[in-house]
Parts: structure tokens; sequence; C-alpha cells
């Protein structure tokens, strides 16, 4: 046996053969792969040709690899700077890639918002919107809405609290269609419509009058945007109270209160019956609701009543009185257009803020706003 190489300890095991099938083996192994190598010329053959490739074999426990893996075909590590501008590199190629694409996408958004802006714009004939009371007869009618304005309306009420007219079953209430009246507009729509205008412009802007390349300024715009869209859609859910300027052709009753507001998406009538706290709190020499001790003969016998709705006992002003609610009527009526409105807000809005999490990523602004 004899040993070759200093750095790679191998040993040739040669034996004397008397046929071609004991011929020596040259066998390469390494921790995790094994070469074979064949084709190499025995000098120490028994056929008469000497050039024929015979084959040596290395044995394994013998070989070992102690050169670095990157001299194996394996890429060398880079120094930690180098690494550092390799990576800043990538990151702003990543950058202008995501800037170009934000043009194909604002083009997009806009097409989106343009959507929403028909469908509030004043096109006839416009959203006529049935009103009915769930399993009563205590309102029916409809209205029209053409755009954020409420052009044609009749509605009908039968309240236990608001006996109609001697010689009518109802009370029938009518909105005005003279060229007089004021325009009976909702404001909340209008708000969504201007909001929805403001959109159109903060796209055309991050389009044509700043630099679409600068990634402060469209991340900027992006979260205005933001801002915005989710204002107009948090308005069409209707969370406060808003009331309209309304004109009947008949004045109604002094103790009612007609109500029209958005929610959810639905035109929402809330019809209440007044009545002045002080009245309700005077007693009479025949009310059963004397009592010393603040319970009523009725509540001492029968317990107490059951609430007929969410507002009974509270107090509230009504034209500088104060009044607590008989009745009330809410009824909703889901409108179609504004439905569809909503959901393509909302679509836009996660849309707007995915974008603006991925700027938010590659610019490295961690102190930004939290996402709402």
């Amino acid at each position: 046996m004899t040993s070759i190489g200093s750095d790679h300890s191998a040993t040739f095991n040669h034996r004397r053969c008397s046929s071609s099938l004991n011929a020596p083996v040259v066998q390469l192994q390494a921790p995790s792969v094994t070469w074979i190598k064949t084709l190499l010329p025995c000098p120490y053959s028994c056929r008469k040709n000497r050039s024929t490739p015979r084959r040596v074999r290395f044995p394994a426990r013998s070989f070992s690899i102690t050169a670095p893996l990157w001299r194996l075909g394996h890429t060398p590590p880079l120094p930690p700077d180098r690494l550092n501008r390799e990576a800043d590199s990538a990151l702003a190629r990543e950058l202008q890639w995501l800037l170009q694409s934000l043009q194909e996408s604002l083009a997009s958004l806009k097409e989106g918002l343009s959507e929403c802006a028909a469908l509030l714009a004043p096109q006839e004939p416009g959203s006529t919107l049935v009103l009915s009371s769930v399993r009563s007869e205590s309102v029916k009618g409809f209205v029209t809405r053409v755009g954020t304005k409420l052009v044609k309306g009749d509605v009908q009420l039968r309240l236990q609290s608001l006996p109609p007219p001697r010689g009518s079953p109802s009370i029938r209430l009518t909105l005005s269609q003279s060229p007089e009246a004021p325009d009976l507009a909702l404001q909340q729509l209008v708000s969504v419509r201007n909001l929805v205008n403001q959109s159109l412009d903060i796209i055309d802007v991050s389009t044509y009058t700043g630099d679409p390349h600068n990634a402060g300024f469209i991340f900027s715009q992006l979260h205005l945007l933001h801002e915005t869209i989710s204002e107009a859609r948090q308005m069409l859910k209707g969370d406060g109270d808003v009331r309209g300027n309304w004109c009947l052709t008949l004045p109604p009753p002094s103790n009612l209160s007609f109500h029209l507001s958005i929610a959810d998406s639905a035109l929402i009538l809330l019809v209440r019956t007044l009545e002045s706290n002080a009245i309700a709190q005077a007693p009479t020499a025949f009310a059963s609701d004397i009592s010393l001790t603040g319970f009523s003969l009725r509540d001492r016998l029968f317990g107490s009543r059951h609430k007929a709705h969410d507002e009974a006992g509270d107090v509230f002003k009504w034209k500088g009185e104060e009044v607590h609610v008989r009745e009330k009527i809410r009824v909703e009526s889901q409108d179609p257009s504004l439905m569809s409105v909503m959901a393509k807000l909302t679509a836009l809005e996660h849309e707007v803020m995915r974008w603006v999490s991925a700027l938010k990523v590659l610019m490295g602004n961690d102190d930004t706003e939290s996402e709402p």
C-alpha cells in the first residue's frame, strides 16, 4: 500500500490480477458524495496493451476533504458591508418596480371611483324605494331618490298614539314637488359624493401633477386617498344622526317627528310620536300611577310594563320643549345603488391599504401611522 498526497490522504491498494475481472479500482469518497473514476491506466496490468484503461480503488475511510466548500463550486460568502450594499440595491430596484406598477393600479382605482360617482349622479328615473313597516300597517308608502335628492314621496301613517283626521283612515304625508319648495337632499349622500370627487382629484394629482417615481410623494398621496375613501364609506354606513330639510305639502302634526337618513347602504325612516314631559308627569284624580312608594297599583299586581321601544322613558329636546317618545316606528328600505357603491368603496379601500402597506415595507417607514 502506498500513500499519495499530503492534503488528501489516499491509499493505493494494488494487487496483481490474473484476469481483467480482478483489475484494481480507484474510489473517491467524501462525507456525503462518492466519486468512482474509471478509465485510469494501470501500470501493473497483466495485459500486453498497457494503455488499456483500468480502475484503481481508494478506500473510503482513507480519503478526506479539507478544502473549503466554495472551492468545490459554492459561492464564497460576501463581506458584511458589501452584503448591505447589495440588499439596499435590491430594495431600491423593488421600490422602483412597485412605483411603476402603481401607475396601472391608479388607473383601475380611478375607474372604480368613477363608477361610484356615476351611481351617485342625478340620473332619471332614479331609485324608487318602498317604505313599509314589518308585520303591521303602521307605515306604508314610497320615496324616489335621484342622485342625492328625494324628488317624490307618499307615506301613510296609522299610529295608535296619533289619531287620523275625521273621515280618513290614515295620516297622509307627501313630499312637495313645487318649484318653490327647497331641495330635499340627503346630506350623507352629498358628503359621500364630495368625498368620491376628492378621491378622483387625488389620483389625478398623483398621476399627472407630481413625480410618479418619488416614493415619499406617492406614499403620502395613497395615505390621503385611503383616509378619504374610508371617510366616504363610513359616511355611507351611517353612524351619526344626520337630519335633512323637509317640506311637506301638508304640515305634519306638531307631535310627529319624521326623520330620514342613510345607514348600512339603506334608507332608514324613523317616525316618532312625541308627548310633552310636563303633561306626561301631571297626575290625574283617577290615574293608576299615583303611588307614595314609587310603584303603581298595576306594577304591584302585574309587574313592570315591557318597554314599547328602545327610547321609552328617555327625555329629549324638541322645539325647545322637553318631550318623551310615546311610539316609535323604524322602517328600512335597501337601495341597490347604494349597496353597489358601498361594495366598491370597501374593495377600493382594501386595495389602497395593500399598496400603502407594501410601500411602507420597502421604504422602511415603521413610524408611520398604524392601519385603521
